[in-house]
């Protein structure tokens, strides 16, 4: 696999290098990633030091009229240890066309819903890249057609949406996956026509004075799947077809930030089901007579899906974020997402800065405590997580 990646890589170099040099930009990033768990796994993986290379290149081409553009970005990893970890992807690679009040994108593209910090329950257009990390922030790039309206109103986005991403797991020598092997090549549709099933969303965004207002609806495959048990050593993907209506808000006041997210889901094998997440940001700036921003969060996360299908059912967020306002840019990010039913806990601390104009270095700590049996989380609880990455710019 992770040689069929690096062939991708420089095929893709190569067919750019021969793209009309006017009018366009083009950069390079590239990591070097270290993950240390001071624990031994729960499922019998021997090694705790990971590491990894991974290469983004993201080219933009402008026509002279500039209402047609042309976006690349290809992304691969290599990891010395999990196989299933080194892969290709197209993030994106779409060609826009602008008219007076239309916008039209065809290709691979990355499209985010959403506005709260612990989930984001709305965020349904791209598959997660499951092997790059288990905060779900890391997206597939998807095929689709999209045109958007805009208009005094508000935005109005329409999607056709023809392939289905399947979402990507940690092989059995990676770690942060389940005990019992996940078998992708067993794959389970609910739709005959499997990745080919044709899903649609609408969006509709708006501001009006304090507010910000996106109402959605999808109507497809569920990016998620559930597992079926094949045997007693391979959970199987089950993908199945759900119809999501979904409404996210953002509201500012002063220091405040409130945001909410919501769902009504309806899938065919259950009743609707409803889910929510929402809470405030409110920042301390100068805080301590200092140069210093402390943004404080407090979120509430429901589900009624049940706990076969996520590990925030009844939780609450608690953390703070850290602005140093420097010309690094440094941020700070720390918080705790406990079960306020068992007791459970999941720790972060996410902290990135630039080191000059060519390195930047990101830290990142999870945590998982009191993970009971049972739990989606349980098989992680030996999965403490030091990560470190630096990136050279180009």
């Amino acid at each position: 696999m992770r040689y069929i990646s690096f062939i991708a890589w420089l095929f893709l170099l190569s067919i750019l290098s021969a793209l009309p040099v006017d009018s366009e930009e083009i950069s390079y990033d590239f990591s070097v990633e270290s993950r240390l768990f001071p624990n031994v796994s729960a499922y019998n993986v021997d090694d705790n030091l990971f590491g990894s290379f991974s290469a983004e290149l993201e080219y933009y081409h402008e026509w002279t009229d500039r209402n047609e553009q042309l976006v690349i970005v290809p992304f691969v990893r290599l990891d010395a240890n999990d196989g299933e970890r080194s892969h290709f992807d197209l993030r994106e690679f779409f060609w826009q066309k602008r008219f007076s009040d239309w916008d039209f994108n065809i290709g691979f593209r990355k499209v985010f819903w959403g506005q709260t910090e612990g989930l984001h329950l709305v965020d349904i257009i791209n598959q997660t890249d499951g092997v790059e990390n288990i905060d779900g922030e890391d997206k597939l790039g998807q095929p689709m057609i999209q045109a958007t309206w805009l208009t005094d109103k508000g935005t109005f986005d329409f999607f056709w949406l023809p392939y289905f991403r399947e979402r990507t797991f940690a092989g059995k020598n990676g770690r942060l996956r389940p005990l019992i092997k996940i078998n992708t090549d067993e794959t389970i549709f609910e739709s005959d026509a499997e990745e080919w099933h044709q899903d649609w969303a609408l969006r509709w965004y708006h501001t009006l004075g304090q507010f910000d207002i996106g109402l959605s609806y999808f109507e497809g495959t569920e990016r998620q799947p559930l597992f079926t048990q094949s045997g007693q050593f391979e959970l199987v993907p089950y993908y199945y077809q759900t119809k999501r209506l979904g409404v996210d808000l953002l509201y500012i006041s002063g220091g405040w930030i409130w945001k909410l997210e919501a769902l009504s889901i309806d899938a065919s094998f259950d009743d609707r089901k409803h889910a929510f997440t929402g809470g405030f940001e409110y920042t301390l700036v100068g805080v301590f007579d200092s140069q210093y921003d402390l943004g404080l969060l407090g979120e509430y996360m429901y589900d009624d899906r049940g706990k076969t299908f996520t590990p925030f059912e009844h939780d609450l967020l608690l953390g703070g974020r850290l602005s140093f306002n420097n010309i690094s840019g440094t941020d700070l990010l720390g918080g705790l997402i406990i079960d306020t039913e068992i007791g459970s806990v999941l720790a972060f601390v996410e902290m990135g800065t630039r080191l000059n104009d060519w390195w930047s270095l990101d830290i990142e700590f999870r945590g998982f405590f009191n993970q009971e049996r049972g739990e989606l989380l349980y098989d992680l609880r030996d999965d403490d997580l030091f990560q470190f990455q630096l990136t050279r710019h180009m």
